[in-house]
């Protein structure tokens, strides 16, 4: 036998097969299952806490839309409007829209108003 890695059939034995009973490789599977379910929970809580993070944050975004607008809407007009960033000008455009329609609504009844008691 001029191969020294062959054995006496013509089998390879210089390698090292990694032979692991099934009994092991459950074991491992299961570990690592373990480990991945830890990890979604780690997940899952850090996910909840910028949830709440967020929904606090946008809450307070919008409390201070509200003390904004409470100050500056008397004084709104076009130009005011136009001169606020993009991300919120559609939504101010909105409230100008509003407050104008408003405005002439109290006007008409304020009209009407004087008419019936000019009338009287």
């Amino acid at each position: 036998m001029g191969d020294g890695n062959r054995g006496r059939r013509g089998t390879r034995v210089g390698f090292v097969m990694n032979a692991r009973s099934g009994y092991s490789v459950g074991n491992a599977l299961q570990q690592a299952v373990q480990g991945v379910g830890g990890h979604l929970q780690e997940c899952l809580g850090a996910q909840a806490r910028l949830d709440q993070t967020a929904g606090e944050l946008i809450e307070r975004r919008a409390k201070a839309f509200l003390e904004l607008a409470e100050h500056y809407l008397p004084t709104i007009d076009q130009q005011a409007v136009a001169g606020t960033f993009a991300e919120v000008r559609g939504q101010l455009m909105e409230v100008l829209t509003r407050k104008q329609r408003h405005e002439r609504e109290l006007q008409k009844v304020l009209t009407d108003a004087a008419a019936e008691s000019a009338r009287l």
